[in-house]
């Protein structure tokens, strides 16, 4: 255990194992592929995302300097969470009561659902604000992230005739090949380059957001009332 990192990590690339109480996908040995050697990690063919090498290039560092920052991670410093804010709040909006905090045979913190198998690990780490913040937004930059290929078409297709497709709208899948206004790939406008766009003339009205995460939930309501409307950031 380093002095930055309580989640037993010994460095940021050293793999988690599952807790005995996690409810992971095959984690039976008979279900199928064994995991022994790193070379058993082996790429999906179909996989429709790619990645540009300055991406590459910046994912590669944020590797380095923060470890894996994808899940929920909590910084014992600052009592701050670094990443999974949206996750915490979906799961608290969807399991309400349910969601509780507990922690693992070797007192590693988890969010656990009960009365399910859902076990949600929190990683903690011993950060500066700095070193927190910078945390926080490569967390969340799509400038270091991949990008859809043009093959995902064809697995939504065929993901339509399959026995989960179901999903697909709850997930927005389809959201993927048809964007919106309020979608990531869609980026909103930098401040210089909307206080130089002209409004065409009509009647509207301009709701003041305190976050973007409120600007774009309002995107989303408003066009699935069928309600044309803009992303603007003065």
């Amino acid at each position: 255990m380093t002095n930055e990192d309580y989640s037993g990590h010994t460095s940021p690339f050293e793999s988690e194992v599952p807790t005995s109480g996690s409810a992971q996908p095959n984690s039976n040995p008979s279900a199928g592929a064994q995991l022994k050697h790193l070379k058993d990690l082996k790429p999906a063919p179909y996989n429709p995302r790619r990645i540009s090498a300055p991406a590459q290039d910046g994912l590669q560092e944020s590797l380095h300097q923060f470890g894996d920052i994808s899940g929920i991670v909590f910084n014992t410093r600052t009592g701050h969470l670094v990443a999974g804010h949206q996750r915490l709040a979906a799961l608290k909006q969807r399991f309400g009561a349910l969601l509780t905090l507990e922690h693992d045979a070797h007192g590693n913190p988890l969010l656990a659902v009960e009365g399910t198998d859902h076990r949600f690990p929190i990683r903690v780490v011993d950060w500066d604000e700095s070193k927190e913040k910078l945390a926080n937004l490569s967390a969340n930059n799509p400038h270091i992230a991949g990008e859809f290929t043009d093959s995902v078409v064809g697995i939504i297709e065929e993901l339509g005739h399959c026995d989960l497709s179901s999903l697909i709208t709850p997930l927005r899948i389809e959201d993927i090949i048809s964007p919106d206004a309020t979608s990531p790939g869609n980026k909103l406008p930098e401040p210089g380059d909307a206080e130089k766009t002209r409004l065409d003339f009509g009647w509207g009205v301009i709701v003041n957001c305190e976050s973007e995460q409120e600007q774009v939930e309002l995107l989303e309501r408003f066009a699935e009332e069928g309600l044309e409307c803009r992303p603007l950031i003065s």
